[in-house]
């Protein structure tokens, strides 16, 4: 037995429910150039050059670029690094300890963000 030819609307090309990384990545910021030379500032080691931080975040993947920016978001709308460290000392209830501060702030920023919403649950 035969089966029928598929009909036209079966041969249309269904639309993804959510963008791949690649797709998400040219909407929201055109290229992996730019969004690469948006995140240098942010995520450059101590004592590397922009150069080799450029180089470094090429290989990395599409999807792992739009954390990092994210992130980076989420830091600057809390004023930045420095405010997002004390914040934790706030919450923590150790806001006078030096050291506990200078040890935050060697922290990447995702570590950050996530022991800034722990401290603040922990806080409620």
């Amino acid at each position: 037995m035969r089966l029928p030819p598929p009909s036209p609307k079966r041969k249309e090309k269904r639309k993804m429910a959510i963008d791949t990384p690649v797709q998400a990545m040219k909407k929201l910021h055109e290229s992996k150039d730019k969004l690469v030379s948006s995140l240098v500032g942010t995520v450059k080691h101590e004592g590397e050059s922009d150069a080799d931080a450029i180089a470094r975040l090429k290989s990395v993947s599409n999807q792992k670029l739009l954390r990092m920016s994210a992130v980076a978001k989420q830091v600057t709308d809390r004023g930045g690094r420095e405010k997002v460290v004390s914040a934790i000392g706030d919450a923590m209830g150790r806001a006078k300890d030096s050291d506990y501060l200078t040890k935050l702030g060697s922290f990447s920023n995702g570590k950050l963000m996530d022991v800034l919403r722990s401290a603040e649950k922990r806080a409620k």
